[in-house]
Protein backbone atom coordinates (compact mmCIF):
# COMPACT_ATOMS: atom_id res chain seq x y z
CA UNK A 1 0.00 0.00 0.00
CA UNK A 2 1.03 3.88 -0.06
CA UNK A 3 0.96 5.51 2.69
CA UNK A 4 0.78 9.68 2.37
CA UNK A 5 1.18 12.25 5.83
CA UNK A 6 0.58 15.68 5.60
CA UNK A 7 1.37 18.50 7.50
CA UNK A 8 -0.30 21.42 8.52
CA UNK A 9 1.05 24.27 5.81
CA UNK A 10 -0.30 22.65 2.64
CA UNK A 11 -1.93 19.82 1.29
CA UNK A 12 1.29 18.04 -0.65
CA UNK A 13 1.99 14.73 0.78
CA UNK A 14 5.21 16.07 2.90
CA UNK A 15 6.39 12.19 3.19
CA UNK A 16 5.12 8.92 1.54
CA UNK A 17 6.49 5.35 1.61
CA UNK A 18 5.32 2.19 -0.84
CA UNK A 19 5.37 -1.13 0.63
CA UNK A 20 3.47 -4.42 0.13
CA UNK A 21 2.77 -5.49 3.84
CA UNK A 22 1.80 -8.96 4.94
CA UNK A 23 1.08 -10.71 7.81
CA UNK A 24 0.00 -14.27 7.93
CA UNK A 25 -2.59 -15.78 10.21
CA UNK A 26 -4.05 -18.82 11.55
CA UNK A 27 -7.77 -18.35 12.17
CA UNK A 28 -9.53 -20.55 14.09
CA UNK A 29 -13.19 -19.63 14.06
CA UNK A 30 -17.01 -20.47 14.79
CA UNK A 31 -19.19 -19.93 11.80
CA UNK A 32 -22.88 -20.33 12.35
CA UNK A 33 -24.63 -21.20 8.74
CA UNK A 34 -28.29 -20.14 7.98
CA UNK A 35 -30.13 -21.57 5.40
CA UNK A 36 -32.03 -18.72 3.45
CA UNK A 37 -33.95 -20.40 0.53
CA UNK A 38 -33.45 -23.35 -1.31
CA UNK A 39 -29.48 -23.48 -1.89
CA UNK A 40 -28.94 -20.04 -0.79
CA UNK A 41 -27.09 -19.39 2.93
CA UNK A 42 -25.42 -16.94 5.15
CA UNK A 43 -22.50 -17.57 7.15
CA UNK A 44 -21.32 -15.45 10.56
CA UNK A 45 -19.18 -15.76 12.96
CA UNK A 46 -16.26 -14.64 15.50
CA UNK A 47 -12.90 -15.48 14.98
CA UNK A 48 -9.67 -15.49 16.54
CA UNK A 49 -6.30 -15.18 14.45
CA UNK A 50 -2.60 -16.45 15.80
CA UNK A 51 -0.18 -14.19 13.98
CA UNK A 52 2.16 -16.59 12.18
CA UNK A 53 4.19 -14.68 9.88
CA UNK A 54 5.24 -11.40 8.32
CA UNK A 55 7.09 -9.06 6.47
CA UNK A 56 7.51 -6.32 9.14
CA UNK A 57 11.45 -7.06 10.57
CA UNK A 58 11.94 -3.86 11.73
CA UNK A 59 8.42 -3.70 13.75
CA UNK A 60 7.85 -7.14 14.46
CA UNK A 61 7.61 -6.31 18.03
CA UNK A 62 4.95 -3.82 17.64
CA UNK A 63 2.50 -6.31 15.55
CA UNK A 64 -0.06 -7.86 18.03
CA UNK A 65 -0.08 -11.92 18.11
CA UNK A 66 -3.78 -12.54 18.17
CA UNK A 67 -6.31 -10.64 16.37
CA UNK A 68 -10.29 -11.21 17.31
CA UNK A 69 -12.64 -11.12 14.07
CA UNK A 70 -15.52 -11.01 12.85
CA UNK A 71 -16.90 -12.55 9.16
CA UNK A 72 -20.07 -12.92 7.76
CA UNK A 73 -21.01 -14.26 3.73
CA UNK A 74 -23.22 -15.55 2.00
CA UNK A 75 -23.24 -18.58 0.18
CA UNK A 76 -25.07 -21.62 -2.66
CA UNK A 77 -24.77 -24.88 -2.58
CA UNK A 78 -26.01 -26.25 -6.37
CA UNK A 79 -28.03 -29.73 -6.02
CA UNK A 80 -24.61 -31.68 -6.87
CA UNK A 81 -23.33 -31.01 -4.17
CA UNK A 82 -20.64 -28.32 -5.33
CA UNK A 83 -20.77 -24.89 -3.17
CA UNK A 84 -19.61 -20.89 -3.65
CA UNK A 85 -19.08 -18.99 -1.00
CA UNK A 86 -17.67 -15.32 -0.57
CA UNK A 87 -16.96 -13.90 2.79
CA UNK A 88 -15.88 -10.51 4.36
CA UNK A 89 -13.89 -10.11 7.77
CA UNK A 90 -12.98 -7.65 9.54
CA UNK A 91 -10.61 -7.25 12.79
CA UNK A 92 -11.64 -5.89 15.82
CA UNK A 93 -8.11 -5.28 17.67
CA UNK A 94 -5.22 -2.28 16.44
CA UNK A 95 -3.24 -4.66 14.82
CA UNK A 96 -0.71 -2.24 16.44
CA UNK A 97 -2.06 -2.41 19.86
CA UNK A 98 -2.63 1.56 18.98
CA UNK A 99 1.07 1.89 19.99
CA UNK A 100 2.97 2.23 17.11
CA UNK A 101 5.47 5.15 17.81
CA UNK A 102 7.63 5.12 14.48
CA UNK A 103 6.76 8.63 13.62
CA UNK A 104 8.15 11.31 15.81
CA UNK A 105 5.89 14.12 14.75
CA UNK A 106 3.34 14.96 17.15
CA UNK A 107 0.70 15.32 14.17
CA UNK A 108 0.89 11.72 14.60
CA UNK A 109 1.75 10.79 17.93
CA UNK A 110 -0.16 11.28 21.23
CA UNK A 111 1.63 12.61 24.27
CA UNK A 112 2.75 8.83 25.27
CA UNK A 113 4.11 8.32 22.02
CA UNK A 114 0.53 5.85 20.55
CA UNK A 115 0.54 6.33 16.87
CA UNK A 116 -3.25 7.98 16.56
CA UNK A 117 -4.58 5.97 13.70
CA UNK A 118 -6.32 2.62 14.27
CA UNK A 119 -5.18 -0.14 11.66
CA UNK A 120 -7.93 -3.15 11.66
CA UNK A 121 -7.31 -6.51 9.02
CA UNK A 122 -9.90 -6.33 6.78
CA UNK A 123 -10.19 -9.20 4.47
CA UNK A 124 -12.53 -10.48 1.22
CA UNK A 125 -12.93 -14.24 0.96
CA UNK A 126 -13.92 -16.37 -1.70
CA UNK A 127 -14.88 -20.29 -1.23
CA UNK A 128 -15.32 -23.06 -3.63
CA UNK A 129 -15.96 -26.59 -1.83
CA UNK A 130 -17.63 -29.47 -2.74
CA UNK A 131 -20.12 -32.18 -0.49
CA UNK A 132 -20.26 -36.21 -1.33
Amino acid sequence: GEAYYYTGDGLLPSYSVEQDYSIQYLSLGIMNKFDIVQGFHAVVGPTLDFKVGDNFPDFDDELLPLDITLMGGLGYTFPMGLTIEARYKIGLVDIFGNNYSTYDDDNYNDSDGNYNDVILNNVIQLGLAYSF
